[in-house]
Parts: C-alpha cells; structure tokens; sequence
C-alpha cells in the first residue's frame, strides 16, 4: 500500500490491530504527566494532538515545515515551521533552549532512516544524562516502507 498522508488511517489502523497496548498519544500523555519535564522538543507535527499532552510548566518546542495545528495546547510552546536540519543549523535550538537541556524529544518526522538518524544527533547535542529520546514510526506499518530500492 502506497502511504498517502492524506489518508493515514489505513496505514495506522491496521498497525493498532497488530500491535496491542495504549495508543501513541495515551502513551505519551502518561510519559508527560509521570515525568513532568522542563522542555519537550518534538520533530514533526501533524496536526498537534502529542502537544495537547504537555502541560504548564513546560515548555514544548515543535519543528514541522508544514504545522497544521488543530488541538488545543495548554503549555508554552513554539512552533517552528521549517525543516530539523535547517532549524539545527542554524542555531534554532541553541536560542530556545538557552543552555538548557531538552528533557523529552520526540522524533516523528520523515520516518526514513537517515533523516532519523540525523534528527537523533541533531537532538541528542541537547540533551544531558537525564534526557528520553523517543523515536516515532521506526518500525514500519506494512510491507511496502521495508523495501530498499
């Protein structure tokens, strides 16, 4: 099945039946509310609804090219509407963060190995010894994302 952004249901809905337990953004509220970080950074939007789970206190950091904002969020956060590789170079993170260290992030981008990958460093740069580094779609819904072409 070709994924199309537009109709992600067909590709996550059979994914949940095959892989029981608490949906992503259940799962996520709890890791918030259980850990309360000081900053959560987070690659890749949708439609905002893993932000709608970090609360005041803390501040939550998203990177997306195209933010498409639909949930409601009740912490400060800033959305930055360019790619991760253009944000990190340029210092995006350093002015935010202000020294400070990213407690959670959350890569849920391109869902493709070497942009991951380069999220990882990119974000790991930010982090201290008590940092969570989640990945997002590492492992793939069906059969057609596991070919190599």
């Amino acid at each position: 099945m070709d994924l199309n952004s537009n109709a992600i249901g067909a590709h996550t809905g059979p994914a949940g039946m095959r892989m029981e337990g608490p949906s992503y953004h259940d799962w996520l509220e709890r890791l918030y509310a259980e850990l309360k970080p000081d900053i959560v950074m987070e690659i890749g939007i949708c439609n905002g609804m893993s932000l709608s789970s970090i609360k005041a206190p803390t501040l939550a950091i998203r990177i997306d090219p195209n933010p498409r904002i639909t949930a409601t969020l009740s912490a400060e956060t800033h959305i930055v509407p360019e790619t991760s590789d253009a944000f990190f170079e340029r210092g995006g993170a350093d002015a935010l963060l202000a020294g400070r260290p990213v407690a959670i992030g959350l890569i849920d981008g391109l869902h493709s190995f070497d942009q991951g990958l380069r999220d990882f460093a990119n974000l790991e740069r930010h982090c201290d010894r008590g940092s969570v580094l989640l990945l997002h779609g590492a492992a793939a819904l069906d059969e057609a994302p596991q070919q190599v072409p």
